[in-house]
């Protein structure tokens, strides 16, 4: 297989995010949250192919910057508040099952200040106070 695969699905996974109010339609939340789960797990399961070396850290570097690029262009559009928050949420696996191997990279101390810019966007309209708190933990992490 290509070590690429795995990193591009995720990246696709990303690019379709939905969001469903369970109140509209339940069946369709449920999916939802489903496939929520599902990209969640295949980013952990990236993650262990980086503990287990086969794929390099730089990868874990690259998908931060992915979600960091979904956010910037989504964090003045109001009608993406929901679908930021699940880029968070899968951002922040970074700083629960990652962060050990993240914390040696060169690259670390460019992530903390990202982040320490994220928590500071009161002013846009994308940016819900779910996700200022998100990053904050994020933050504390670190």
């Amino acid at each position: 297989f290509n070590k690429k695969d795995f990193i591009n699905m995720y990246k696709d996974s990303l690019m379709t995010i939905n969001y469903v109010d369970s109140n509209e339609d339940f069946n369709k939340h449920c999916l939802m949250n489903k496939e929520n789960d599902k990209r969640k797990g295949l980013y952990m399961f990236i993650v262990e192919l980086v503990k287990h070396e086969i794929y390099d850290e730089t990868n874990l570097e690259e998908l931060f910057n992915y979600h960091m690029e979904m956010l910037e262009k989504n964090e003045m559009d109001k009608s993406m508040v929901q679908i930021n928050e699940e880029v968070v949420e899968n951002m922040n696996l970074l700083f629960t099952v990652a962060l050990d191997i993240v914390k040696k990279q060169e690259y670390f101390e460019i992530i903390k200040e990202k982040i320490k810019k994220c928590k500071e966007k009161r002013e846009c309209f994308g940016i819900s106070k779910r996700v200022l708190f998100k990053f904050m933990d994020m933050m504390d992490k670190c």
